[in-house]
């Protein structure tokens, strides 16, 4: 098994297990304090801009881009987290994240 795996999934818990703040007026919104996965995401408007000049158009040129920022996850935890949010509870997952999520609306 690829110790790699273990590593992230154990900060990932970490992290899923924090203490979360709430978006004032929001029910289910909370301050994103990493971001580890993109599914399930939404952009606001505000944020097209900085994606459209960050991250280049063509694969050979986001293979580099790829090579100083390692994930898009990973540049937008760097770039975008200041105007992230989380739903909360988590209503959307990853197969390989499934069996650490907090699943409050399962069936």
């Amino acid at each position: 098994m690829n110790h790699h795996i273990g590593c992230a999934l154990s900060h990932r818990r970490i992290i899923a297990e924090a203490t979360v703040t709430a978006v004032p007026g929001c029910e289910h919104l909370v301050i994103a304090n990493a971001i580890t996965c993109t599914h399930a995401i939404a952009y606001h408007h505000t944020v097209y801009d900085t994606i459209l000049n960050s991250i280049p158009a063509d694969p050979v040129d986001v293979a580099i881009w790829i090579d100083d920022h390692l994930a898009i996850d990973q540049f937008y935890g760097g770039k975008l987290l200041r105007s992230a949010f989380i739903v909360w509870p988590v209503v959307a997952t990853q197969a390989s994240i499934l069996p650490v999520e907090t699943r409050e609306f399962e069936d």
